[in-house]
């Protein structure tokens, strides 16, 4: 099976054989917490030394968590994450325990290994592997609301675990490469979503269609790679012309060309049934601009020179997404071309990047709340693990998507409701039978119960209305 380096070259730089490389890139660190990491090092390499090596590549074990230590410095994640990405599979795989852990190096490092300690079935006496999985990311969950920030950097590290992980199931066997990717997909992906990593969210993404679906990844891969090809003169275009107002106004920008996702491309065609032409954001531009206020004037060019589309408009400065996000995102045809544009400052671009592992975004403690209270409710009717990961898919892991009104207003709902949903939530109907007709995108909608899509325009005609 081909390599998904082939695809993603740059991923194989988080690969690292030694502490010497990891402490090259942890020059953000202060001495002390320096010492700290190095210490967590000492004590990972001597209790790894009896473990099997790396199956992908038959190096000795240590360059696991090196690695995912790594990924996490890649961040700037702070030494409390560093310290457990290195020591984060030695509860597990050793005879090291929590506690003594704790007593090593604290109880804020203990908290997070013991996040992403995984419940075997063989230790914690759970009767298959299925239902060990199940009490493992029920365990993950909870840890938010028993241990909060600490339980936050442990699904932080836990993405960055499985980031290293995933690259490597070429040297499984089909059924445990398709378990893999498909848990990724039900779980990691949404937990790096609402963590706000989104980089790792769209390589987790990719790399489980590149498992599950080589096929579709290597035909979505060269749609979008023509994609780009075929709109760099476009947007570069588009943004010389933007420079030439800006610069008037005295604002200075970076910009980037930002295609849609691979992953997000082929779930709008194959699972969604949209053509290629129906995908309006396919295209994007990204600007980043020095202040919030350069921000609003940026917006003011774009709209200058491309129309605006009604209804695509999303002001996530005035209005950050529960995560932190924030930018101005707006959709324009330029061209006789739906272009999607994305402004933001510096700061918001760093947040952005960051999610959660940025330690300043102050939407931290509302995912911490959110989560606590969702596991607290699913918790009240005391679910079997089972149950509880459901439930967890409905309430905290389930996707939010944007469903657009014929007013222009944009409405969040979750992936997977329906037409009828929307009818029953923006308070048009009461219940089914007060429908008359449903149009979506402008065409008829005969099945009420049918999922809806992202940036759906959805409208709804009351019977006697």
């Amino acid at each position: 099976m081909q390599k998904i380096y082939s695809y993603y070259p740059e991923m194989q730089n988080f690969q690292i054989d030694t502490f010497e490389e990891l402490k090259a890139n942890l020059s953000y660190l202060t001495q002390e917490e320096l010492e700290l990491v190095e210490k967590a090092y000492i004590k990972a390499e001597k209790l790894h030394r009896t473990s099997p090596p790396r199956k992908s590549s038959n190096k000795p074990y240590i360059t696991h968590p090196l690695s995912v230590a790594n990924i996490i410095a890649s961040y700037g994640g702070n030494y409390k994450l560093v310290c457990a990405a290195l020591l984060h599979d030695t509860v597990e795989d050793t005879e090291y325990t929590i506690e003594k852990l704790a007593d090593d190096f604290g109880d804020g490092i203990a908290e997070i290994v013991d996040t992403v300690t995984k419940i075997s079935a063989a230790k914690d006496g759970i009767k298959d592997k299925d239902a060990a999985r199940d009490a493992t990311h029920r365990k993950i969950l909870e840890s938010v609301s028993k241990y909060g920030i600490n339980g936050i950097f442990g699904i932080l590290l836990k993405i960055a675990d499985r980031l290293d992980n995933i690259q490597s199931l070429d040297c499984f066997k089909e059924e445990k490469r398709i378990r893999i990717a498909s848990e990724t997909l039900h779980v990691y992906v949404p937990l790096a979503r609402i963590s706000g990593v989104y980089e790792a969210k769209d390589f987790l993404e990719n790399a489980s269609l590149f498992n599950l679906d080589p096929e579709n990844f290597v035909k979505y891969h060269e749609l979008r790679k023509n994609i780009i090809k075929s709109s760099e003169i476009l947007c570069n275009e588009f943004c010389a012309l933007a420079e030439e107002i800006l610069f008037e106004k005295g604002i200075t920008f970076d910009f980037n060309i930002k295609i849609k996702n691979l992953y997000g491309i082929y779930k709008q065609i194959e699972k969604r049934g949209k053509s290629l032409e129906e995908i309006k954001d396919i295209i994007g531009m990204k600007f980043i601009v020095p202040t919030t206020y350069d921000c609003y004037t940026t917006l003011g060019a774009v709209h200058s020179l491309g129309k605006p589309i009604k209804g695509y408009f999303d002001d996530r400065i005035a209005s950050p997404k529960q995560n932190g996000y924030m930018s101005l995102n707006t959709l324009i045809e330029y061209k006789k071309t739906s272009m999607q544009a994305r402004i933001r400052s510096y700061d918001m671009e760093r947040c952005n990047r960051l999610g959660l592992l940025n330690e300043d975004n102050p939407a931290t403690n509302n995912i911490i709340s959110s989560i606590q209270s969702n596991v607290d409710l699913i918790n009240k009717n005391h679910p079997s693990d089972k149950e509880f990961i459901l439930k967890a898919d409905q309430n905290i892991l389930r996707p939010v998507i944007i469903i657009r009104t014929p007013t222009g207003k944009r409405i969040e709902m979750h992936d997977g409701q329906t037409a009828l949903d929307y009818a029953l939530i923006s308070g048009l109907v009461n219940n089914k039978e007060e429908i008359d007709k449903v149009y979506v995108n402008g065409k008829r909608l005969y099945n009420y119960n049918e999922a809806l899509c992202d940036e759906d325009l959805v409208y709804v005609l009351r019977k006697g209305a």
